[in-house]
């Protein structure tokens, strides 16, 4: 993996994340108008950022309610949260190497 990719997730990330200051922002927001790829890139991060979100939040849900009906054998909250997690850095592992800049 070159130092570049890993620099563009950085970047993406800081972006998505609004951990920027406003004139890294500007700056890019300037490359992502000038390269489509970047800028698909970054909808692609936000779209698994909130897909993670929304799968996280059914998940509760899921839990909140179970939790109020007669406990059943089911996979502890740990494990859900865990398999979760690894389902998350699977889907952004693979959103990067579907990537090129």
């Amino acid at each position: 993996m070159s130092e570049t990719k890993g620099n563009h997730r950085d970047q993406i990330d800081r972006y998505v994340n609004e951990e920027m200051n406003e004139g890294e922002r500007l700056e890019f927001e300037q490359r992502m108008r000038e390269h489509a790829e970047l800028a698909q890139a970054v909808h692609m991060h936000r779209d698994v950022l909130q897909g993670i979100e929304i799968y996280f939040l059914k998940q509760l849900k899921e839990q909140l309610m179970l939790s109020d009906q007669p406990k059943k054998s089911s996979l502890p909250l740990w494990a859900i949260i865990l398999i979760g997690l690894v389902t998350a850095g699977g889907l952004i592992t693979l959103m990067f190497y579907l990537n090129v800049f």
